[in-house]
């Protein structure tokens, strides 16, 4: 019940008594395309939990441990170029549906604010799940859920769609915060590496403007969507590149489970992308 109304839809139940249709189907539509996307990364956490079961069993709790820590980087880098790249090009692409959706492009920016607080969110409360610390994920949940539904209160009244996905939004951060802070007590921190944040930050948000600037000078349309992937997307990989977005430790992992995909270009891209080893020194295998 508590997942229904912090991570499905009970901002319509609002929307339904305070707002139009036009405003339900603005806001459906924006709601679904960020669903779609954490979809993706719920894909790749599904394996955490009975993962992180078999290692707490086993007594492996330094394995979970690293494990958790690599999980947060990876999903950041990961969330972080996919909320600039649709942030850029999610509304000229929405806006392809019809006059009727003008406005739509906002609710969506709006949205993919917190969208990089979900997949983690979700990762930790998987961990959780495989510890069998049930209780704290129950009460992050009412928590947030008592948020929800002040803020569709407060919000959806008066600013209808956008205030759906603020409140959407607040919902998320009240679910994910405490959760996180919560895990990096249990794991003794959130291994996050912050120079590599700092560094992923600028890269995806160049990608992202580079997205957005050949777009917006194509005036949007089909061609100027598909114009501004493909500048994003390059300018993300010459970025990560650049600037050795990936921890040395997270690219062995990386290229030992999956480097001999596309002949061997994966492997390829994650070295490229993390720091040079120093003279002398080769890179380390997979952990």
């Amino acid at each position: 019940m508590l997942t229904f109304v912090v991570w499905r839809r009970s901002e319509f139940f609002f929307l339904q008594r305070y707002s139009t249709y036009t405003q339900i189907a603005l806001y459906s539509i924006s709601y679904s395309v960020v669903n779609a996307l954490v979809r993706v990364f719920e894909a790749v956490i599904a394996v955490v939990t009975p993962a992180v079961a078999t290692l707490f069993g086993a007594g492996e709790l330094d394995r979970i441990r690293s494990g958790y820590g690599r999980a947060l980087r990876l999903l950041i880098l990961g969330t972080l170029p996919v909320t600039a790249l649709t942030a850029a090009l999610g509304p000229d692409l929405l806006r392809l549906l019809g006059r009727d959706f003008h406005g739509i492009g906002t609710i969506l920016v709006v949205m993919m604010i917190t969208f990089p607080f979900v997949p983690l969110q979700k990762t930790g409360s998987a961990f959780l799940h495989g510890l069998g610390r049930l209780r704290v994920i129950l009460f992050t949940g009412a928590f947030a859920a008592v948020v929800n539904i002040g803020l569709d209160v407060l919000l959806i009244p008066r600013w209808e769609a956008i205030g759906a996905a603020v409140a959407n939004g607040g919902a998320q951060l009240a679910a994910s915060i405490p959760l996180l802070v919560y895990a990096s007590r249990l794991f003794g921190g959130l291994d996050v590496r912050p120079s590599f944040l700092l560094r992923a930050i600028p890269a995806a948000a160049g990608a992202g403007a580079a997205a957005w600037s050949l777009s917006s000078a194509l005036d949007g349309g089909g061609l100027g969507v598909c114009a501004g992937a493909v500048a994003g997307l390059a300018a993300c990989t010459v970025l990560a590149a650049l600037l050795r977005v990936l921890p040395a430790e997270d690219a062995a992992w990386l290229d030992g489970h999956a480097g001999a995909r596309l002949g061997g270009a994966v492997g390829r891209a994650c070295w490229l992308c993390a720091p040079r080893p120093r003279a002398g020194t080769p890179p380390s295998g997979p952990a």
